[in-house]
C-alpha cells in the first residue's frame, strides 16, 4: 500500500492515504468507488421516479388524485435517501465486524450518505431544467463527472486544498474518519445536501406537468436532405450518447493503461 500511495497515478486517483491500518486501507481505496456507486443509484432513482413518471403519464394519473404538487418529488426524495441510509448502515456494519471503531465507522457511512444525498439534490434540480429525462441524466452525470474530475485535482495538490470543500467526492478527507474523526463537518454536509433539494422544490412549483424551466427549441420546418433514412434518425437520436461512450471508454483506456505497469 506505500507503494501505491507513492505512485503518482493512483494518488491523483485516490490520494494519500489517512490511515495506515485495515480501516484507513478501507476508506482510502474504496471511497471513491462507493461514492460513485451511490451517486449514479440515487440520481437514476430520483430521475426514474419523477421525470420518467411524467414522461409515461403516472405523475398526471396520481395528480388526478388528491395529491399536491410536491407529492412526487417528495417521494422520490424519501426513497433515495432511505436507500442511501440503507447503504450506510451496511457499510458501517462491514467496517464494525472488520475491526473498525463504531464512531468511526458510524462517522465514515454517514459522510458516504450525504455524498449520495447531494446527487440526489442535484437530480432533483436537473429534473425541474428539462422536459428529457435523458437530458436530466446528462446533466446530472456531469456533475458528478464533475466532482471525480476536482477530487482528481484535489488529490494531485496533496488532498489539503478549498477543492475538499467543493467536491463530496473528497468529503471523507474533511471528517477524516479513523484519522481524526472530525463530526462537526457533518453540519456543513446536511446544509449543502439541502440546499439543492430546497431549490429542486421551489422550480417545481414554477412548472407546468411534463414540462421544464427551459422551453426547448422549435426544430426547422423543413429537415435537411441528409436527415431522409432510418440511419439519419438512428444517428440524430443516438450520437450524443455515442460520443459520449466513446470519451468515456479513451479515457477509462488510457487510464488504466497508465496504471498497469504498477501492478505486480
Amino acid at each position: 500500500m506505500l507503494d501505491f500511495d507513492n505512485d503518482p497515478l493512483v494518488s491523483a486517483i485516490l490520494g494519500p492515504v489517512m490511515s495506515f491500518d485495515l480501516t484507513g486501507a478501507i476508506v482510502w481505496r474504496g471511497t471513491s468507488q462507493i461514492a460513485l456507486t451511490l451517486g449514479l443509484g440515487s440520481l437514476f432513482t430520483l430521475i426514474r421516479h419523477t421525470r420518467v413518471d411524467e414522461e409515461t403519464g403516472r405523475s398526471e394519473l396520481i395528480r388526478s388524485y388528491v395529491t399536491g404538487t410536491y407529492a412526487s418529488l417528495t417521494a422520490a426524495l424519501t426513497l433515495t435517501i432511505i436507500g442511501n441510509l440503507i447503504a450506510g448502515i451496511l457499510i458501517a456494519i462491514t467496517i464494525i465486524f472488520l475491526g473498525g471503531s463504531i464512531t468511526s465507522s458510524l462517522l465514515y457511512a454517514i459522510t458516504i450518505v450525504t455524498i449520495g444525498c447531494f446527487f440526489a439534490g442535484i437530480s432533483g434540480v436537473a429534473v425541474q431544467l428539462r422536459e428529457s429525462s435523458g437530458s436530466d441524466r446528462g446533466i446530472s452525470i456531469t456533475v458528478l463527472g464533475l466532482g471525480i474530475l476536482l477530487s482528481i485535482l484535489n488529490n494531485t495538490v496533496g488532498a489539503d486544498s478549498f477543492l475538499n470543500w467543493i467536491t463530496p467526492m473528497a468529503w471523507q478527507r474533511l471528517t477524516q474518519p479513523f484519522a481524526g474523526d472530525n463530526w462537526i463537518y457533518l453540519i456543513y454536509f446536511i446544509i449543502i445536501c439541502a440546499l439543492p433539494m430546497i431549490i429542486s422544490y421551489v422550480l417545481t412549483a414554477r412548472r407546468d406537468l411534463g414540462e421544464g424551466i427551459f422551453i426547448p427549441r422549435s426544430g426547422p420546418k423543413e429537415a435537411s436532405p441528409r436527415f431522409s433514412s432510418p440511419l439519419a434518425l438512428a444517428w440524430r437520436l443516438q450520437k450524443k450518447n455515442f460520443f459520449g461512450w466513446i470519451i468515456a471508454t479513451v479515457l477509462y483506456i488510457v487510464v488504466f493503461a497508465a496504471f498497469s505497469p504498477s501492478l505486480s
